[in-house]
């Protein structure tokens, strides 16, 4: 079950605790076994499409807080959330010496590697007839 449209990142008072308050009796209703749920983490879209810190999960749909609450919730109700997430489509947070956005900073303690990256992060003419 789709849990989102284009429109849901502007809704007042937050889209995780909208869907806290709907969507376990509404999926239960038509049968749904999965809920997919918008891009969570901070992005430079309103949508959730440009993500910059993606261990972020504070974003225009709620607080990480109201997301945890919401997962909580579709697990009580045997729910699966399903996540939209497009990494390739990170957004840099700051321009390097030459002008470029193309620095990419790591602002959230998180197990594992940093994804501080720089412009070695992105691909250029990688395959057959470049980008």
């Amino acid at each position: 079950m789709q849990a989102f449209d284009w429109q849901s990142s502007s809704l007042e008072g937050g889209w995780w605790d909208h869907l806290s308050e709907t969507l376990p009796g509404l999926a239960k209703q038509v049968g749904a076994s999965h809920v997919w749920l918008p891009p969570f983490t901070r992005s430079v879209s309103k949508e959730g499409y440009m993500p910059t810190q993606l261990y972020d999960l504070n974003s225009r749909y709620g607080t990480q807080a109201s997301l945890e609450r919401l997962l909580q919730l579709l697990s009580e109700a045997g729910l699966v959330p399903v996540a939209d997430i497009v990494i390739n489509h990170r957004s840099a947070d700051a321009k390097d010496a030459e002008g470029f956005y193309n620095v990419f900073l790591d602002l959230v303690d998180h197990p594992g590697r940093s994804i501080a990256w720089d412009a070695s992060a992105i691909t250029r003419e990688d395959g057959p007839g470049g980008y």
